[in-house]
């Protein structure tokens, strides 16, 4: 499903999407601005989004004025296994929310088995009250790649359990991460009363709280590691 932005106001309630290389697509069409566009989505299943052609997401988003996302189930998006060129990379994952849309608010969701990370929330927005199982990471917030810097984002109440790697033909890329802040600027980053717990994969890169060079002056506070072996990464 492809809704191109600008548009006035949609929801999406109660529906399923699967096996589409992404199954929903919010866009615009100048890939910089934010439009007016509102969007909700509401107790959806998203599933199984895969290519072997280019890259594949279980949503994506970009230009949204208003974009909220709740009680929906986002799983094993980005990759299949079984089709040769299809396997999972860092490309693909089950969200992907681009730096220009408005801060979104990403609230009571699953998000499980994605090629990479659970949800890459790079325009910051509150994300409160979601459980992530078996992601490489569970969630990024803002990101590197000449993205601007975020100011504004609440990660609250979020349960990461047992990330994993990405496991490739070409060989092991090790994740095993919980929650990568890049980019991130001041007392609006607030990291809070989170659960990182049981990672599965390589030690190589693992970590619970991964603050990038770029970032400094976040709060991070409350939150629980357990059984993570770096806790806290803080390189800014």
């Amino acid at each position: 499903t492809n809704f191109l932005n600008p548009n006035t106001w949609v929801m999406l309630v109660g529906d399923k999407f699967s096996y589409y290389s992404t199954d929903i697509v919010f866009n615009s069409s100048n890939s910089s601005s934010i439009t007016s566009s509102e969007a909700i989505l509401y107790r959806n299943v998203v599933t199984d989004a895969w290519s072997a052609t280019s890259h594949a997401q279980g949503l994506y988003a970009a230009g949204m004025g208003s974009l909220v996302i709740e009680q929906n189930v986002f799983d094993h998006n980005g990759w299949n296994a079984s089709i040769p060129g299809a396997e999972a990379t860092i490309f693909n994952r089950n969200v992907y929310l681009q730096f220009n849309n408005n801060p979104v608010t990403f609230t009571g969701n699953i998000s499980a088995n994605s090629a990479s990370e659970g949800a890459q929330f790079r325009s910051g927005g509150t994300i409160s009250g979601n459980l992530f199982v078996a992601d490489s990471d569970g969630f990024d917030l803002g990101h590197l790649e000449g993205d601007p810097t975020i100011t504004s984002a609440v990660a609250t109440g979020n349960v990461i359990l047992n990330s994993t790697d990405i496991h490739t033909s070409s060989g092991l890329q090790p994740r095993n991460q919980g929650i990568n802040v890049f980019s991130a600027s001041g007392s609006g980053i607030q990291v809070t009363n989170n659960i990182i717990a049981d990672p599965t994969g390589s030690t190589v890169n693992e970590g619970g709280i991964i603050l990038d060079t770029t970032t400094n002056s976040v709060n991070a506070t409350n939150n629980i590691s357990y059984g993570v072996l770096n806790p806290i990464l803080n390189s800014g």
